[in-house]
């Protein structure tokens, strides 16, 4: 698995579950877009996560924050 800017991995193992994490902070104007952008960069990573862990169900989180305060966070 290659190295990832901007993610963080959360665990909980006690219920299998693994949350991926990513932040962004693009101009208001540009929120729907960068979120299509790091859903489209992650796919690679996250096939390989739920490859590499079938036991744990995976999600990533998407979190877009404009540079003005406007925010499309998503699961």
């Amino acid at each position: 698995m290659a190295a990832q800017d901007g993610v963080v991995v959360l665990l909980d193992v006690r219920e299998k579950l693994m949350f991926v994490v990513e932040f962004s902070a693009p101009l208001d104007e540009n929120l729907l877009k960068k979120e299509a952008e790091k859903r489209e960069k992650y796919s690679d990573l996250m096939d390989s996560l739920r490859t590499s862990y079938p036991e744990y169900k995976i999600k990533l989180i998407v979190l877009v924050v404009g540079a003005l305060g406007a925010s499309n966070i998503t699961a």
